[in-house]
């Protein structure tokens, strides 16, 4: 989580590492103090990202249940053949919940692929691909008319996600509100653009499912359905950090100029 967190400060608030490696980062924070700590140059992060990486994956490897030949990935419900919620221990349980080994190896994957480092970056992403730990959501999950049932975050594609409380969801939802004092929303105009909607992209189900057009006091606005608050549906208590769908992309740019075919 050290890693993870240094490396998103990192990438929002220092030059790239492509074109400024050696030029000031941020800091490295390993231990606590009441002293400033030092700025790291870009490659120095990194390279602590990476350690740290390695250490928690070496680890991982010979503890985390995840590996398990045994352990599926599913539904927190337990509908289908998951294994996920079986076993007194509530830590071991639910292993996307937590930095497990595969979202360590996946943050490797984003890592080397930020560094440049393409090789490093198709071994780690085709680790998690190849592990078919985590499985394509069905449609019928996402358009599930049974509210309750209904995965509009795509759960079972999570390599790793942080639980969200109910005032983050329901924040979500209203950032995007006209009036009010908020200033962030989508209009329907603006929605139909990004999806397309008078062609192919009608049939686009993300903004089926994670748009509604909602009239409001300044006009009409859509209201986002994504993270929508049920109280029998624990899928959008999830806020995605890690997803199979960017290990895919990873790998197809770090193939992309050895066999374009393949990327």
């Amino acid at each position: 989580m050290r890693a993870y967190c240094h490396f998103d400060a990192l990438r929002l608030f220092a030059p790239s590492y492509l074109t400024g490696a050696g030029e000031k980062g941020v800091p490295y924070v390993t231990a606590f103090s009441n002293k400033v700590s030092k700025i790291n140059t870009v490659k120095g992060v990194v390279d602590s990202v990476m350690l740290d990486l390695q250490e928690a994956r070496n680890l991982l490897r010979e503890y985390d249940p995840i590996l398990a030949e045994g352990y599926k990935v599913g539904y927190e419900f337990a509908t289908d053949s998951s294994t996920e919620v079986q076993g007194n221990d509530m830590f071991i349980q639910n292993r996307r919940h937590r930095m497990n080994y595969y979202a360590v190896t996946a943050l490797m994957a984003r890592v080397s692929l930020y560094k440049g480092d393409k090789e490093n970056a198709l071994k780690y992403a085709e680790e998690v691909i190849n592990s078919q730990k985590f499985p394509w959501t069905k449609k019928v999950d996402f358009v599930n008319a049974d509210e309750t049932l209904r995965d509009r975050i795509l759960y079972k594609e999570l390599i790793f996600g942080l639980a969200g409380p109910g005032f983050l969801r329901d924040r979500l939802n209203d950032i995007y509100r006209r009036g009010e004092g908020q200033s962030l929303y989508i209009s329907p105009a603006e929605s139909r653009t990004v999806y397309e909607t008078g062609g192919a992209g009608g049939d686009d189900n993300r903004y089926k499912q994670w748009f509604t057009e909602t009239a409001g006091s300044a006009g009409s606005f859509m209201q986002v359905d994504k993270y929508k608050r049920q109280d029998d549906n624990l899928h959008p208590l999830m806020v995605p950090c890690i997803r199979l769908s960017e290990m895919y992309y990873i790998a197809a740019e770090a193939t992309f100029d050895k066999d374009a075919a393949k990327a």
